[in-house]
């Protein structure tokens, strides 16, 4: 285990390395294998290596080590896709000393150093791929890529947990980000939480499990259209008869994770005791 100020770098089952950031006191990835996620959880089931699209474009929040976009790219290598574009989020550079020591000693360290290389001078073009790292407050990002009326095919939604990072995972920011994809882009995570699936639901989104064979925890698939596997209508209410699904909110996306946690408590108290007084 190789540590600096801010990130300890932990190997993985899969012989790959993740972050673990003690800001918010959790790994970036699933123990289980941190490339082994970016491709189950993120690649592969959000269909994009199905289109037949001459020119994509990728969001993707939470850039962390980078393995979203790597793993995209290597996926496409054989793929005729003439300009693949990756609009990739993260807050800042501070993880750049830490990523910049992550090695895989195969092919795939072509491509990444390519990508360490554009995380720090803010923008990497190559062969068929351009990636553009936008840095500081994802909802302002997100903000700025609707006012440029950038559409997207996939968005990989990978920021840190709910619990600590609950910014971005709100309803009103799902709501922009669903005014950014086409009719048919899916929305992939790692999160199953109540209120995430709930908020998703309640920004205009259609949800289902996202299943990996290779790893443990169920995620969440989502579209803006009906898709095999969506939840029907007993599925959804279920969801929301849950004190727990009380989703996170931020109307003017301004709020700090602080206000957006307790304003969230405060909902679901209100709720118990509406709920109390009916019965």
């Amino acid at each position: 285990m190789l540590v600096n100020d801010s990130y300890n770098i932990i190997e993985t089952a899969d012989g790959s390395f993740s972050l673990y950031s003690k800001e918010f006191d959790q790994l970036m990835h699933a123990r289980e294998g941190a490339y082994t996620e970016a491709l189950s959880k993120h690649v592969f089931p959000s269909k994009i290596l199905c289109s037949t699209d001459k020119v994509i474009n990728i969001l993707d929040i939470g850039f962390g080590t980078g393995y979203n976009p790597l793993a995209l790219i290597m996926q496409t290598r054989d793929k005729k896709f003439e300009e693949i574009n990756i609009y990739s989020l993260e807050f800042s550079k501070e993880s750049y000393s830490s990523i910049s020591k992550i090695k895989f000693d195969d092919d795939k360290d072509i491509y990444f150093d390519k990508i360490k290389e554009g995380f720090l001078n803010n923008k990497s073009s190559f062969e068929n791929v351009n990636i553009h790292f936008m840095f500081g407050d994802a909802r302002e990002s997100i903000k700025n890529l609707s006012e440029r009326k950038i559409y997207f095919d996939a968005v990989f939604h990978d920021p840190f947990s709910p619990a600590k990072n609950s910014e971005l995972w709100t309803v009103d920011l799902f709501k922009v980000i669903g005014s950014i994809i086409k009719d048919k882009t899916f929305l992939t995570t790692y999160s199953s939480a109540l209120q995430i699936r709930r908020g998703m639901i309640e920004a205009g989104f259609f949800i289902g499990d996202l299943v990996c064979d290779n790893l443990p925890k169920t995620g969440t698939i989502a579209s803006k259209t009906p898709f095999d596997g969506s939840f029907d209508k007993k599925k959804i209410d279920e969801i929301f008869k849950e004190i727990l699904s009380v989703p996170y909110r931020d109307e003017n996306l301004s709020l700090c994770r602080d206000e957006i946690s307790e304003n969230r408590i405060e909902e679901r108290r209100q709720l118990k005791i509406q709920n109390k007084s009916s019965s």
